[in-house]
């Protein structure tokens, strides 16, 4: 169905964070045109295909001047408030760039207090046109309001989510949809619907001994990926309830991503495998389409390539390559 092409070159290895592969795949856009992969304080940003596009190196620290590196957990390329932003989540909280990652906007700590652990591995998603969601290590969730590069961000909520740390967030692939959901380590996962830019627990799923690693809304359906190597599919409306579960890998499960066009689902672990499912509404819900053995690698990032899922891109711990695949 897919098949391997010429590999692409980091500057520096990937390091061992889950969800470790940005792309800047935004909108209509028929193929990406950067890749991002984070190696502990730094950002790697390379083109895809592009000669005018230049390799960049990416420091994340609080000033120009500052010499400690932060450790960064996610970055992600979003459209919000008609501009497209690079945003880079650290112990340092936020930071959100230009697209090009050469101008830092708007930055915040999203902790509360002074407890600096508070902000250990934030986690990013974006709800409709213009509201970012974080979550952080304390099981707090912030929501902001993004406008344009004349205007300055702003906080809109901050609440307690969470009993333990939250360690993956998402928002809904159709941007007219309005909830949000949250997993964290001990594999519980929250909705959350945004009334009036606010955001109130709409309903629950508990944990199933795992912690979840990745998670995706498409149309009405949340579907978690979790460290015991299974994938589950619940509904959110009209009643919450787990529809699926799929063992799909044998170890954790470190990284998800859904082309929004097709419902085709990525999926990748620390067993070296990844593979591609075909996500339906009716049954049969899940099929498995394609799988490839990365040897002797431990899998820490995949995004689709397209919105329609006929490219994608895997990266892997300790190493400089991101495999890529295209449909045959």
């Amino acid at each position: 169905m897919y098949r391997q092409e010429k590999p692409l070159v980091l500057m520096s290895t990937a390091s061992a964070i889950p969800n470790n592969l940005a792309v800047d795949q935004i909108g209509q856009k028929r193929f990406a045109d950067q890749i991002a992969v984070v190696h502990p304080g730094y950002v790697s940003i390379i083109p895809v295909d592009s000669e005018e596009q230049k390799t960049k190196y990416v420091a994340v620290r609080s000033s120009a001047v500052e010499t400690n590196l932060a450790q960064v957990s996610q970055v992600m390329w979003c459209r919000l408030g008609n501009e497209t932003w690079f945003v880079i989540a650290s112990t340092l909280g936020i930071q959100v760039f230009d697209s090009n990652a050469e101008k830092c906007f708007f930055s915040h700590p999203c902790r509360e207090g002074s407890d600096i652990a508070d902000v250990t591995s934030p986690r990013l998603a974006t709800i409709g046109s213009d509201l970012l969601c974080v979550g952080n290590n304390a099981g707090f969730l912030y929501l902001f309001h993004l406008f344009d590069q004349t205007c300055e961000a702003t906080l809109i909520q901050s609440q307690k989510g969470h009993k333990c740390g939250i360690s993956a967030i998402a928002g809904p692939s159709d941007s007219t949809d309005d909830v949000v959901a949250s997993g964290d380590h001990d594999g519980n996962v929250i909705v959350w619907a945004v009334n009036r830019d606010h955001l109130n627990k709409d309903a629950t799923f508990p944990s199933y001994g795992f912690a979840c690693t990745s998670m995706h809304i498409w149309h009405k359906l949340i579907i978690v990926a979790y460290g015991s190597g299974h994938i589950r599919l619940f509904s959110i409306h009209p009643t919450a309830a787990m529809l699926v579960e799929v063992a799909a890998h044998a170890r954790w499960i470190t990284a998800l991503d859904l082309a929004p066009d097709s419902g085709r689902l990525l999926s990748v672990g620390e067993d070296s495998l990844v593979r591609v499912w075909q996500i339906r509404e009716e049954q049969p819900m899940v099929e498995h389409r394609f799988f490839s053995s990365i040897r002797d690698s431990m899998l820490v990032g995949a995004r689709f390539l397209t919105s329609n899922g006929s490219a994608f891109c895997v990266s892997s711990y300790d190493s400089c390559e991101v495999h890529c695949f295209q449909l045959s």
